[in-house]
């Protein structure tokens, strides 16, 4: 797959619409070839996992830091957290060679939590999937989402935290 053909199957499945050979594209091209020619484009790797056959992949094509007002019950004055936003992001998945999901979202939200147990709290953007099914490719919506999962369980499934933090305690 050509990179103009990935861009132009990434560029319609933000919005949506799928061209159907976009997926029979999809089948002739490897997972590496894929990987090599999105990674000019997707720069930061965020996520990455291989159980056996199985694999997935996280990209996204830059990172922001925003700040968020915090507010807590103890206190009348409010905290500023900088929070690591990874801007247009493209989650693939596959089994060996083969691409079986691919998943475009606009934004990946990284937020600190508290209490009751500490970990990040993910919220996802809105996009979409495509995925391949036992009865062939679907695109199905993405809507907002958050969850709340502990740094060790996200590590255990592939994801590297050390360039989200612009500020590393020594």
């Amino acid at each position: 797959m050509q990179t103009i053909q990935a861009e132009d199957l990434l560029g319609r499945l933000r919005a949506g619409h799928i061209d159907p050979a976009a997926p029979l594209a999809l089948e002739q091209t490897t997972a590496g070839e894929l990987l090599a020619e999105l990674a000019s484009v997707y720069r930061l790797r965020f996520q990455e996992r291989r159980l056996r056959e199985k694999w997935e992949v996280g990209l996204a094509r830059s990172l922001r830091h925003e700040l968020a007002v915090r507010a807590f019950r103890a206190s009348r004055f409010p905290v500023l957290v900088l929070m690591p936003v990874l801007r247009n992001c493209l989650l693939l998945s596959g089994e060996g060679e083969t691409i079986t999901g691919v998943t475009v979202i606009a934004r990946l939200i990284v937020k600190p939590t508290g209490s009751p147990t500490p970990g990040l709290a993910l919220t996802t953007g809105r996009g979409f999937k495509l995925e391949k099914a036992p009865d062939g490719w679907a695109v199905k919506p993405m809507h907002k989402r958050t969850v709340k999962l502990t740094e060790e369980f996200l590590q255990q499934r592939g994801w590297c935290f050390d360039f989200l933090w612009p500020f590393k305690p020594a």
